[in-house]
């Protein structure tokens, strides 16, 4: 039982080595939730740079039943994105998501549950690691999730209208929103993992 999950990311894109070196798009804060489609040019390698979170939706039953529960999360990644005239390559060597969670006790003993079980679920789910504590009648929890250790994806894509749709091995396809300013970029990509759904922006910089 995971909490939450990231559901989709936006991936700044920056050239590196030329004379116009200034983000056009800004923080990655500032680009939640108001990010625009404007299609550009897209081939070259895109390093990963940050990542931030915008708003998250979860929808696990806890959620249903303590709708006082807060949630705030971090997003960690690094590796690339090449795409090449006919290839999407997707090549990350990490990425993590940090969670901090609320609930009020109050609503946890409400059902017969305390923080500890909440812990013990968090923990539960695959390649994450949760702390929680009781504190001013609060569940408070910490958790980090190891999402990717090392990924490599192969696409073929097609551009439509500022979306690139990558396709991959199984015929299905994945659509990718994306603008490019000048030397400057942006992806919005799709993510998943357990129960919840968000949205997550990773900033990056073309090699």
């Amino acid at each position: 039982m995971l909490l939450v999950r990231p559901a989709l990311a936006i991936v700044f894109l920056q050239f590196v080595g030329c004379s116009e070196d200034t983000n056009p798009f800004g923080d990655c804060s500032e680009l939640v939730p108001g990010f625009e489609a404007c299609g550009g040019e897209i081939m070259g390698t895109w390093i990963v740079d940050q990542a931030c979170v915008g708003e998250i939706r979860p929808h696990h039953i806890l959620f249903t039943v303590c709708p006082s529960v807060t949630l705030s999360a971090e997003l960690g990644s690094a590796g690339r994105i090449v795409v090449d005239p006919t290839l999407f390559l997707p090549l990350f060597t990490r990425q993590d998501l940090f969670l901090h969670i609320e609930i009020p006790m109050r609503c946890l003993e409400g059902i017969g549950l305390n923080c500890a079980y909440v812990e013990e679920q968090l923990d539960a789910e695959p390649d994450v690691t949760a702390t929680c504590t009781e504190e001013d009648d609060l569940c408070k929890c910490d958790s980090i999730q190891d999402m990717i250790e090392s990924w490599v994806g192969e696409f073929t894509y097609r551009l439509e209208d500022g979306l690139v749709v990558a396709i991959d091995m199984d015929g299905e396809e994945y659509t990718i929103r994306y603008c490019v300013r000048g030397r400057h970029g942006v992806l919005l990509y799709e993510m998943y993992s357990s129960q919840a759904s968000a949205d997550a922006y990773v900033l990056v910089h073309l090699d």
